[in-house]
């Protein structure tokens, strides 16, 4: 089933004819526990607890840049832990492949990943590739000064940045975190960034990547007391010169939800995959 929706969503964007697509990628598990009367895991392997049985789900989903509207999946792995199709400690793989995956399939891509693909090989990978890439900052990574004196890590780099715009942001509700449902604004600023490689190469001499980088700050009158601002650190391939082109990337970034969105479906809202194993 999943592999057929591949092959229908590639078909269906390359018979569009689209220039430009985002492929937007997550990784999911689907927990079968409820359903497998708690039968030992076998050939399916664990989910992230462990020991619950089941298996995980990464896959890439196309979207209109303009709208966000989805246009179909295009990269999908599925594998356990433990089980019959295990990828053992390369779990980090599954974003390495998608970005093969999606190679030359339309004019031009731009991948949009959460902080789980913050790679810094990733980066490399897709430059040589000729695609495009958004991922949300994971880490507060080394650079190398643009100036003498200047900031060599990462978050220090962007709050030292004045910011460029402010604009309102709808922040959703979050029980997990803590956090309540607001509008906020939220302050723009963005800068060029070299990221100095974590492993030094030949010769002892160390790589580096250049990228723009864009950080979103909830400003400070906007936070509930008791809570922690909103703050979205976002590392691009794309050139950012403009207050709207920083823009931009946000708004792809926010697209990325659209995959969180049909997981939910696949999973329970719509074709509910896990009331099907028994």
């Amino acid at each position: 089933m999943i592999y057929a929706a591949i092959r229908a969503g590639r078909e269906r964007v390359q018979r569009a004819g689209h220039a430009h697509v985002l492929v937007c990628s997550d990784t999911t598990e689907v927990n079968l526990k409820a359903t497998m009367h708690y039968r030992p895991a076998g050939e399916l392997g664990v989910t992230g607890n462990n020991s619950d049985p089941g298996f995980f789900i990464h896959a890439g989903f196309a979207l209109d840049p303009e709208y966000g509207r989805p246009l179909g999946c295009v990269s999908a792995q599925v594998w356990t832990r433990g089980g019959r199709v295990d990828f053992g400690a390369c779990e980090s793989q599954k974003w390495f492949n998608v970005t093969r995956d999606v190679q030359g399939f339309t004019p031009m891509v731009t991948l949009v990943n959460d902080r789980e693909g913050d790679s810094y090989d990733l980066w490399f990978q897709v430059m040589q590739r000729q695609t495009h890439l958004i991922t949300r900052a994971r880490q507060d990574r080394a650079l190398i000064p643009d100036q003498p004196g200047g900031s060599t890590k990462l978050w220090a780099a962007l709050e030292a940045t004045a910011p460029r715009a402010l604009f309102e942001l709808s922040i959703p509700a979050d029980p997990k975190r803590g956090r309540a449902a607001r509008r906020s604004m939220m302050a723009l600023s963005f800068r060029t960034v070299r990221l100095r490689s974590p492993r030094a190469g030949r010769a002892g001499k160390r790589g580096s990547v250049k990228l723009q980088a864009v950080e979103v700050r909830e400003c400070a009158a906007c936070v509930p007391c008791g809570e922690s601002p909103v703050v979205w650190r976002l590392l691009t391939t794309h050139t950012i010169e403009t207050v709207e082109q920083a823009l931009q990337i946000v708004k792809w970034y926010m697209f990325r939800w659209r995959a969180e969105d049909t997981f939910s479906a696949l999973k329970t809202r719509g074709l509910d995959v896990v009331s099907t194993a028994g």
